[in-house]
């Protein structure tokens, strides 16, 4: 699905109970945490960009790269575990609101006044 609007994303990601990020390298990974705000427990595999928000057990599953076993694996307890999904999604609004727009721009205004 290429093409779609912020609306039409947040309305699939509404829907969905796991997101899936199989990367083997990518930047900071903003699907993933975009998915998080929507209330999605996030799978994932551990790429560089993924580890500046998301962790293990914490507010995500996360696997080795390339390794789609223990993806599955992970997603299986995500769905046979409701506690723990459901720990795994509140983490994961928890962190996607700390990672505001409005966050992150007070951080840099005070960056950059400090640096003055």
């Amino acid at each position: 699905m290429k093409d779609l609007s912020p609306k039409e994303v947040a309305m699939i990601n509404n829907k969905a109970r796991v997101f899936m990020c199989s990367s083997v390298e990518e930047g900071f990974g903003l699907p993933g945490l975009e998915a998080m705000a929507c209330g999605c427990a996030l799978a994932s595999s551990e790429y560089c960009g993924v580890l500046e928000y998301a962790v293990d057990g914490k507010n995500a599953l996360l696997s080795p790269v390339k390794n789609p076993e223990k993806m599955a694996d992970n997603i299986i307890k995500l769905f046979e575990n409701t506690a723990l999904y459901q720990r795994i999604v509140r983490e994961g609004i928890e962190t996607a609101k700390q990672r505001s727009l409005e966050i992150a721009g007070d951080k840099f205004e005070k960056t950059l006044i400090n640096s003055m």
